[in-house]
C-alpha cells in the first residue's frame, strides 16, 4: 500500500438540501526503527558501533582472542513527514542523532527496498505514488560517536521489543547475547553469521519489525573486491582504456589479468589498483609497489567499470564516488610499466586504521603478506600475443633493445617455434641468439616459466637448423648436481655469464602442471634431460648377478646385468622418487623408461634397485594419489597398475602402502579388487596398522589372490593406540587360508586367551601338506605381556622352527615350574629355538636360574637335543 494513505470524508450539514463537504485526510506512518548496533568485548577493550542500515553486505572483524560479544541495539522514533533533500537536513539543524524523510522519484516502486539496502544512511523505505519515501539518518555521526547514546538507554523503553540472535547464545533474562568459540555457525574457526530478528510485542500484537545479518570474521579482514583500470599510452600522447578483470583469492591475494592487446600500439601502460576492504576500521598498507609506483588520492581516481556494476560500492566507497561523510576510504596505487614486460608483483598487508589499535596487540599480524599479481590472459607476457601473430618475424620487427623483454616470455618462443614448424620460415641464426637471451632471462624467473621454455625447446629440436643444431636449444649442457639435486647450465653472454639452477623436484612438478597442449613436449624435454646425464659414472656395481622379474637372469648384449645400489643419495633413486611424487603416469613412465634404458645399455639392472626401495616408492605413490584424489582427471587405477608393474616387489609394497596410507583416501576394496588381479606376486607384507579398520582390510586382502600366497606376514599395531588385539576382524580366519605362509609376526599387540586359541587353530588348519612355520613372533609393547601364560598351550603341536615371544609373565617359581611341566609333556615338533624377551613383570634372575630346566623340557618337547632357549632382558 502506498504512503501517505489518504482517507476521503464526506460531512453533511443540518440542511439536507446542501451538498456534502469532502475532506481528504492523509495518514503518515509512524515507526520505531532499529538505528545502531553496538558490539563489544569489555575484557579486551574492543568496541564497534555500526549503523543498522550498513549491516546488509557488511563484514565486521573481531579480534581472534574475543570470547564474549555483548550486543546492544538503539532505536529511533520516526514519523513520515514533509520530505527534505538528502543533503538538506544538516542545513536545517536536524542532523546528528535525528531522523528525517527523503523522497526519491522512481517510475518502478520495486526498487525502493534495494535502493535503501545499499544506502548506509537509509533506515527504511516506503512505497509512494510516484516514488519512494525513506527514513534517513546520519550513520557517519553515530559511528563517529561510538554509540555514545547507548549509555543513556532505559530498559523500560525496550520492554515492548524482543530480539533474537541466531548464531549466538542469547540470555533473554539479561537482554544480552554471547557469540563465543563454541557457536556452531563459526566456519573453519574464523567466519560466522550473526542474524538478528526484531519484533514488537505490545498487548496481543506480535509484529515483526526487521531482520538483518552481519558477517563476523575472527581475524584481520581480507580484501573482498578490487577496482582496476589499465590504460595504454600512444606515441601521440593519447590514451586508451584496456580490458582487464580483477580477482581476489580466498587468501586475500589480488590478481589482475590484462586481456589481449597489441603491444606495438603502446609505449607505456599505467595500472590503477584499489583494494576494497569490507571493514572500514582497517586499511591496506602497501609494502611493495611494482616499478616504484605510488599512492593516489581518491579524488583523482577515474570511473571504474566495477563501480558501475555495483550500487553497493557506489553508495559506500569513496573510490566509487560515495559522497557522504562516512563513506569508506581506500588506499589506491598506480604504477607504469613497459607493454613488453612480464608479470609484475607487489605486496601489501592489512592493519587497523587507528594507530592506537595497531599498538594494542588485539590483531596479530599475518605470517605472509598479501600479493598483487599482474598477469596476461592465457600468456606469460603481451609479447606472446605478438609472437602468435608475427611468428619469427617478430625478431625482425622488434628492436634489438626489446629482445631482453622478449626473452622473459617462454610463450613467445613457443609461438615462434610453432610458426616455424608450420611454415618452415624463420631466421634461425636470430632465433638461436634470442634463445640464448631467453635462457639467461629465465634463470631468475619462476620454475613454471622455465618448464614452458624447456618444453618448447624440445619442440625446437625438429626445426631445420642446418648442419649443426643451435647449441642453446641443446639439452646436453644441462648437468645434474647430485649434491644439491639441481639441474644447472651456464649461459655465456657477451659481457657476463648467467647460470640456470633449478631443483629437479620443482621442475618435474612444473612440467606436469603445464597446459595440456604443452605436456607432450614437456615429456620429451624430460626424456632429453634424463638422456644427457652421466648415469654410467654414478652407477655403483655390486658383485652379484641380479635375478629378473620372474627369477630369470637378465642379460644384455654384452653379458649379465649387475644391479645398481639404492642408497638415499643415488641420482637414479632421486629422479625416480621425484617423478613418482608428481602423480603423473606419463611423466613417471618417461623417467622410468629413460633410467631403465640408460642403465641397461651399461649392463646395469634398474629393477633390482627398485625392488630394494619398493616400500619407499610405494608410499610416495600413495601420497601422490592422495594429493590428486580430488582431481576429476586423475585415474588412480591406471596409476597404481603402472606403479605395481615396475618391479617384482612393488605390488606387495603397494598393498602395504594402501593399508597404511590409502585406506582413508580412496575406496580401498574397489581399488584393490581392480588392482590385485593385475599383479603376479605378493610374497611379503609388512603393514603397520594402528586402527581396527586397517586390520579388517588386511584380512580382506589376505583372502584374495595373489596375496593369499603370501610367505612372510609382519603385522604391527600402533604404539599409542589400544594394545589389545582387535576382536572379530577376520584376521585369524584369513591366516587359515595362507598355505604358503612361512613367517608370521604380530607386534605391539597383546593377545588374549581367546586370540591364542583362534591363532593356534588357524595355523593347524592351514591347507598344505607341509604346515611348517620358519618363524612365529608374538611381541607386545614394552612393559606388556604377549599373552597369558596359560595360553601357551595353544601353540603345542604346531610345527614352528623358531618361536620368539615377548614377556609372558613368568614372575614366580610356581609359574616357572608349571610352565616347565607343560612344555615337557607337550609336543612341539620342529622347534629349534625359543626366545623370550623379558621386559615386564617377569623375574629375569629367576628365569636365568631355571634356564637349564626350561631348556631341557624344551628339547624333550621338540625331540631335538640341540633346541635352544634364549632369554633377553631389556
Amino acid at each position: 500500500m502506498t504512503v501517505p494513505r489518504v482517507a476521503r470524508v464526506a460531512i453533511h450539514g443540518l440542511n439536507p438540501g446542501l451538498p456534502a463537504t469532502e475532506y481528504f485526510v492523509r495518514f503518515a506512518p509512524q515507526a520505531k526503527l532499529a538505528q545502531v548496533l553496538l558490539l563489544e568485548d569489555a575484557t579486551l577493550g574492543f568496541k564497534r558501533c555500526l549503523a543498522w542500515a550498513t549491516l546488509p553486505g557488511s563484514q565486521l572483524s573481531i579480534p581472534p582472542k574475543a570470547k564474549v560479544l555483548n550486543a546492544t541495539i538503539l532505536f529511533a522514533d520516526f514519523v513520515l513527514s514533509v520530505p527534505l533533500a538528502r543533503d538538506q537536513a544538516q542545513h536545517l539543524e536536524v542532523a546528528q542523532d535525528a531522523t528525517w524523510t527523503v523522497f526519491h522519484q522512481r517510475s518502478n516502486s520495486s526498487s525502493c527496498r534495494s535502493d535503501c539496502e545499499d544506502d548506509p544512511d537509509c533506515l527504511a523505505s516506503f512505497t509512494g505514488t510516484n516514488g519512494c519515501f525513506a527514513a534517513y539518518h546520519s550513520y557517519a555521526w553515530h559511528e563517529s560517536q561510538s554509540c555514545g547514546g547507548a549509555a543513556k538507554l532505559d530498559n523500560a523503553i525496550q520492554d515492548s521489543f524482543r530480539a533474537q540472535m541466531f548464531g549466538c547464545a542469547t540470555d533473554a533474562g539479561t537482554w544480552s547475547a554471547e557469540c563465543g568459540q563454541g557457536v556452531q555457525d563459526w566456519q573453519g574457526g574464523t567466519s560466522g553469521q550473526l542474524r538478528l530478528k526484531l519484533r514488537r510485542e505490545q498487548g496481543l500484537e506480535r509484529k515483526p519489525l526487521d531482520v538483518q545479518s552481519i558477517s563476523l570474521y575472527k581475524d584481520l579482514p581480507l580484501p573482498m573486491d578490487v577496482l582496476i583500470q589499465l590504460t595504454g599510452g600512444h606515441t601521440d600522447n593519447t590514451t586508451e582504456v584496456l580490458s582487464t578483470f580483477g580477482l581476489v583469492s580466498q587468501s586475500g591475494d589480488i590478481f589482475v589479468t590484462a586481456r589481449r592487446f597489441d603491444p606495438f600500439l603502446f609505449n607505456m601502460l599505467r595500472l590503477i589498483v584499489v583494494p576494497i576492504l569490507p571493514d572500514n576500521h582497517f586499511r591496506v598498507q602497501w609494502t611493495s609497489i611494482p616499478n616504484d609506483g605510488f599512492g593516489v588520492l581518491e579524488d583523482n581516481l577515474p570511473d571504474f567499470r566495477r563501480c558501475n556494476m555495483s550500487n553497493f560500492l557506489r553508495q559506500r566507497y569513496r573510490a566509487c564516488g560515495a559522497s557522504s561523510t562516512g563513506a569508506r576510504e581506500s588506499e589506491p596505487i598506480t604504477f607504469k610499466f613497459n607493454p613488453w614486460v612480464g608479470p609484475l608483483e607487489g605486496r601489501f598487508l592489512v592493519e587497523p586504521r587507528d594507530p592506537t589499535e595497531r599498538q594494542s596487540g588485539l590483531w596479530p599480524p599475518r605470517r605472509h603478506q598479501h600479493r598483487l599479481k599482474v598477469r596476461f590472459d592465457q600468456a606469460d607476457t603481451a609479447a606472446a600475443w605478438a609472437a602468435e601473430k608475427e611468428g619469427c618475424e617478430l625478431l625482425q620487427r622488434l628492436p634489438r633493445s626489446g629482445h631482453n623483454f622478449l626473452g622473459r616470455s617462454a610463450d613467445a618462443f613457443c609461438h615462434m617455434v610453432d610458426g616455424a614448424l608450420a611454415t618452415g620460415k624463420c631466421h634461425y641464426s636470430e632465433l638461436c641468439e634470442a634463445w640464448r637471451s631467453a635462457l639467461a632471462e629465465h634463470s631468475d624467473l619462476p620454475t613454471q616459466q622455465l618448464a614452458t621454455l624447456l618444453a618448447c625447446q624440445a619442440k625446437a629440436q625438429k626445426l631445420a637448423w642446418g648442419p649443426k643444431i643451435c647449441e642453446w636449444v641443446s639439452f646436453s649442457f644441462f648437468a645434474y648436481n647430485q649434491h644439491h639435486h639441481t639441474l644447472e647450465r651456464k649461459v655465456e653472454l657477451p659481457t657476463y655469464q648467467q647460470f640456470i639452477v633449478v631443483r629437479v623436484a620443482d621442475l618435474f612438478q612444473s612440467m606436469t602442471s603445464l597446459r595440456p597442449a604443452l605436456r607432450p613436449a614437456a615429456l620429451e624435454a624430460a626424456r632429453l634431460l634424463c638422456h644427457e646425464q652421466k648415469w654410467q659414472a654414478w652407477a655403483h656395481v655390486l658383485h652379484a648377478h641380479v635375478r629378473g622379474l620372474l627369477g630369470q637372469t637378465l642379460k644384455s648384449h654384452d653379458g649379465e646385468l649387475v644391479n645398481v645400489t639404492s642408497r638415499q643419495t643415488d641420482p637414479w633413486l632421486y629422479w625416480m622418487s621425484r617423478a613418482i611424487r608428481t602423480g603423473s603416469v606419463d611423466f613417471t613412465r618417461t623417467i622410468h623408461d629413460c633410467l631403465w634404458k640408460e642403465h641397461y645399455s651399461q649392463n646395469y639392472s634398474l629393477q633390482a634397485g627398485i625392488d630394494r626401495v619398493s616400500g619407499r616408492l610405494a608410499e610416495e605413490a600413495w601420497d601422490a594419489a592422495a594429493k590428486r584424489a580430488g582431481e576429476g582427471s586423475f585415474d588412480h587405477l591406471g596409476w597404481f597398475t603402472f606403479i605395481g608393474n615396475m618391479s617384482a616387489n612393488m605390488p606387495e609394497s603397494l598393498v602395504t602402502g594402501a593399508l597404511q596410507r590409502g585406506s582413508t583416501t580412496l575406496n580401498f576394496t574397489s581399488t584393490m579388487e581392480h588392482l590385485l588381479p593385475t599383479w603376479p606376486l605378493c610374497r611379503e607384507l609388512h603393514p603397520s596398522l594402528p586402527r581396527r579398520p586397517e586390520l579388517e582390510y588386511l584380512s580382506w586382502v589376505l583372502k584374495r589372490h595373489p596375496c593369499d600366497q603370501v610367505e612372510l606376514l609382519n603385522v604391527s599395531g600402533g604404539r599409542f593406540e589400544e594394545s589389545a588385539f582387535p576382536e572379530e576382524t577376520g584376521f585369524f580366519e584369513a591366516v587359515q587360508g595362507l598355505s604358503h605362509l612361512q613367517s608370521l609376526s604380530i607386534k605391539h599387540w597383546s593377545l588374549s586367551e581367546v586370540d591364542m586359541r583362534e591363532l593356534g587353530a588357524a595355523l593347524k588348519a592351514r591347507a598344505r601338506d607341509d604346515s611348517r612355520l620358519a618363524l612365529l613372533e608374538l611381541t607386545p609393547r614394552l612393559g606388556e605381556i604377549a599373552f597369558p601364560r596359560t595360553a601357551f598351550k595353544h601353540l603345542f603341536g604346531l610345527c614352528i622352527q623358531r618361536l620368539e615371544l615377548g614377556d609372558i609373565g613368568l614372575s614366580s617359581r610356581e609359574d616357572l615350574e608349571a610352565f616347565i611341566a607343560e612344555i615337557a609333556q607337550a609336543g612341539m615338533p620342529c622347534l629349534q629355538k625359543l626366545r623370550i624377551d623379558v621386559t615386564g613383570p617377569s623375574n629375569y634372575t629367576l628365569l636365568a636360574e631355571m634356564h637349564p630346566s626350561i631348556e631341557e623340557a624344551l628339547r624333550k618337547a621338540a625331540r631335538n637335543s640341540t633346541a635352544e632357549l634364549i632369554i633377553n632382558s631389556d
